[in-house]
């Protein structure tokens, strides 16, 4: 019988420590969760959240590539979509032939206004230079045609009292008929140097002709260039790149369908560009201030705990926000609590975690 009692005695004593043992398990395991309880404010009313980003074309036209999918993984600068761009570019070599033509024109203008230039400017020197020497000559024959009255009127008086031959005096006449012709050749030759001066200065004009014409041709250079700019522009627009290194949500277009300008063509996020938006009961609100440390448990990967911090308290309920009101015609009432919005931004990217992903937080407060 002692064997018995002793055996007993034993397993009692066993039960009793692996009992109390797993009492102090329980209570530490329970002290821990009141704790955890009484510090933290926890809500599994929360989803993340996150950037995304509609894609759509400026422009009109058909869709001629579309090389991704929903879920592909892309990174910026990468092309999404193009749209058919043949009529643009078709328009840009017109353009562009304009353009060189227009500028073949140009130098030849150029070349025709220093060529008209040089030539009506010499031109236009030599005449002024006769024009000078015929004013000069038709001075000096006035000088001597004065000189040859004074002389003829001297010579006849002195004839008519005999002291000179009537053939000195016809000698004056002479000298006299001689220096007026001289005087109407001189104001001939100035008249047509003047007539000659004028030719050469309307020859000048055309310089500033051409000009006027090379400062129109510049202006439409200058069309022609604004207008291709402006294609360039559409031919970039038809070209959709990725603004973001992530992966593309959803796609509304397909392949050789016709889409309108600024219809959207795909969606696109940012994992790195995410949060938590978590609905706090306002009876808990108060607990809560910018900076808090915060565990998050995504309810996809339940083993894994990420942290976070509260950047945002939100300052309306999300009642507010319902699409449906709320009336209350009968009168009758119950009071529901409501709940804030709070953002809660990761301490590091969570690349496995996608926007509406449901998760629960636990905001460390401190104590109650």
């Amino acid at each position: 019988m002692k064997p018995l009692n002793w055996n007993f005695r034993i397993g009692r004593t066993l039960f009793v420590i692996v009992l109390g043992i797993t009492l102090m398990l329980c209570a530490i395991w329970m002290t821990h969760w009141l704790h955890f309880r009484l510090t933290h404010v926890i809500s599994d009313d929360a989803r993340v959240s996150g950037e995304v980003t509609t894609l759509s074309s400026r422009v009109a036209g058909w869709v001629s590539s579309l090389p991704v999918i929903e879920g592909d993984a892309i990174r910026t600068g990468q092309v999404l979509a193009t749209i058919d761009n043949r009529d643009t570019r078709l328009k840009r070599a017109a353009l562009e032939a304009q353009l060189e033509s227009s500028l073949q024109q140009r130098q030849a203008l150029e070349a025709q206004i220093a060529q008209t230039d040089a030539s009506t400017r010499g031109d236009l020197g030599n005449v002024q230079g006769k024009l000078e020497s015929a004013t000069a000559n038709r001075e000096s024959i006035a000088q001597r045609l004065q000189q040859a009255r004074a002389d003829y009127r001297r010579t006849e008086d002195l004839a008519a009292r005999h002291f000179l031959s009537p053939q000195a005096l016809d000698q004056a006449r002479t000298t006299l008929n001689q220096a007026e012709a001289q005087l109407r050749q001189a104001e001939g030759d100035i008249a047509a140097s003047r007539g000659s001066f004028a030719a050469a200065q309307g020859q000048r004009g055309q310089v500033a002709v051409l000009r006027a014409k090379l400062d129109a041709n510049s202006a439409d250079t200058k069309q022609i260039r604004a207008q291709i700019a402006a294609l360039d522009a559409e031919l970039e627009d038809r070209v959709i790149k990725s603004p973001v290194d992530g992966f593309v949500v959803m796609t509304f277009a397909r392949k050789q369908e016709y889409t309108q300008a600024g219809q959207r063509l795909m969606m696109v996020h940012d994992p790195k560009d995410q949060w938590v938006e978590a609905n706090i009961k306002e009876t808990d609100i108060a607990l809560l201030k910018l900076g808090q440390k915060v565990e998050i448990r995504a309810s996809a990967y339940p083993d894994k705990v990420l942290t976070g911090t509260v950047a945002r308290l939100g300052g309306a309920a999300t009642s507010q926000f319902a699409l449906l009101p709320d009336p209350n015609p009968t009168g009758n009432f119950t009071k529901i609590t409501q709940r804030l919005p709070v953002r809660i931004t990761f301490d590091t990217p969570a690349p496995a975690l996608h926007p509406g992903m449901m998760v629960e937080v636990a905001i460390e407060h401190g104590s109650r």
